[in-house]
């Protein structure tokens, strides 16, 4: 028995030891992350950017409000927050035309539990994993989903298990962009004519550009799914901020949506997002319209089944 004892704490010696030599290795080989743009705008500048998205809001009203040639809906979020929930149900309450398959940015191996809310109204499980931190506070959108079931198609899991995700980042391979475009474009297939609707992080929904490293493995989802041939025009992209997290909203009235069609949409993506980004230049590139959301409120993780 001593002997057997020695041998497994030997082994898990040499597994700690792994583990942290990876890591190690991982930080070492890691490039420096850019920071943040932190975009200033001087009086003039937020007086002439006022103007701008002054005269694109109701464009992108009529917009977001018409969604008859759109395939994929992709909704770039600010994580943690009640309104930018609320704004999606408030969207989605008005497709009454079409079906809808929902993809959200949970980890693929709560499917089971997502597809058990969405039947029964709650999941002792997920909300326990959202109360933990091992799942994104989507209870509310969830809910929904429950309510309007037989609207749906289906709502699907479309991130990476958060042990994936550990052990590709230690081996600096990020494939979580690849995986979520592939669950639009298999939801796309399975429900042809429905509108698929993917809700994430704002970086994954963008059409251009990589963001934090320039690396290939951080294409955003919506540019891959343009090179892999669904046609720009059968896409839409929307970005949710609000007070406090984009250089616009200090300028902009709000809240409101701006058409990135619009002038407003040549401004350099940093007017909009905080956050590095790279190989791209305005912010028409990265998503089709902006909306200010005006003051956010913080979803409680306590409150994970909230209705």
């Amino acid at each position: 028995m001593p002997l057997l004892r020695s041998r497994w704490l030997r082994s898990l010696g040499f597994l700690v030891a792994l583990a942290a030599g990876a890591t190690g290795l991982r930080v070492a080989l890691e490039p420096r992350e850019t920071p943040a743009p932190g975009l200033k705008l001087s009086e003039g500048e937020r007086g002439r950017i006022a103007a701008l998205a002054r005269a694109s809001a109701a464009d992108a009203g009529r917009r977001l409000a018409d969604l008859s040639g759109v395939d994929v809906l992709l909704v770039g979020e600010e994580h943690y927050y009640v309104e930018t929930q609320a704004w999606l149900t408030t969207l989605l309450d008005g497709v009454t035309d079409r079906r809808i398959a929902l993809l959200l940015e949970l980890p693929r191996g709560l499917q089971p539990e997502v597809d058990r809310w969405v039947a029964t109204g709650r999941s002792e499980p997920l909300e326990e994993a959202i109360r933990a931190g091992d799942a994104l506070p989507y209870g509310n959108l969830l809910a929904w989903a429950h309510r309007n079931r037989s609207r749906l198609s289906r709502v699907v899991a479309m991130d990476e298990d958060g042990s994936r995700i550990f052990w590709n980042r230690v081996f600096l391979r990020d494939t979580r962009n690849r995986t979520m475009a592939a669950a639009v474009l298999s939801a796309r297939r399975a429900t042809p004519g429905d509108l698929v609707v993917a809700y994430g992080g704002q970086m994954h929904m963008l059409l251009a550009g990589r963001y934090r490293y320039d690396r290939e493995d951080r294409v955003p989802a919506g540019a891959r799914l343009l090179g892999e041939g669904v046609a720009r025009e059968r896409i839409r992209s929307v970005l949710l901020s609000g007070e406090g997290k984009a250089p616009v909203c200090e300028a902009w009235a709000g809240p409101g949506a701006l058409d990135m069609a619009d002038a407003i949409g040549a401004e350099p993506w940093a007017l909009f997002v905080d956050y590095p980004i790279f190989r791209a230049v305005a912010g028409r590139e990265l998503f089709d319209a902006f909306v200010s959301l005006g003051p956010l409120t913080r979803v409680s993780r306590r409150e994970a089944g909230a209705r």
